[in-house]
């Protein structure tokens, strides 16, 4: 386990900003983005309504990462890095919940960081309820990272069999 001078009572916070919707993201959400004393990044500034989600927290985002980097991992080693190196409390605002994607949680409890997730709303699931879809319409959701895709992509798969 790789072990850092800062990381032994660092703690991230990642707190899932839902799809979108201002009105989606939860009170504990919002409470984490402004907990005192806490650096706040998000992954990236292009996300619906986040300067108003945002208004009066001072934060910083990893675009600059995306546009330098030669690929998603080498964002998300840059990413953990920059984390790593913020203090003791880090809130890391992410589209979605807070997990599907999330490749640089790992590299933060390798180094020893405290990790909390506070989720937010799926974007599957927001799908699933703007195509008007309930799960027991046999859908299937894969989180394209993991099969190698650039993590822009979403499937939703209907069982064809209804």
């Amino acid at each position: 386990m790789l072990r850092t001078p800062y990381s032994r009572r660092m703690r991230v916070t990642v707190v899932g900003l839902g799809p979108g919707p201002t009105d989606w993201v939860t009170p504990a959400v919002h409470a984490r983005l402004r907990m005192a004393g806490a650096k706040v990044f998000v992954r990236t500034r292009q996300f619906p309504n986040l300067g108003h989600l945002l208004a009066g927290v001072t934060w910083e985002s990893f675009d600059d990462l995306y546009d330098q980097a030669a690929s998603l991992n080498d964002v998300h080693a840059a990413m953990a890095e920059r984390l790593l190196g913020a203090g003791q409390d880090v809130v890391l605002a992410v589209p979605g919940d807070g997990t599907l994607g999330e490749a640089v949680l790992d590299r933060l409890r390798a180094a020893g960081a405290q990790v909390e997730v506070v989720p937010g709303i799926p974007v599957g699931v927001a799908a699933l309820g703007a195509a008007g879809l309930t799960s027991v319409d046999g859908v299937q959701v894969v989180e394209a990272t993991a099969l190698g895709g650039s993590g822009l992509d979403l499937t939703i798969e209907l069982n064809p069999r209804w």
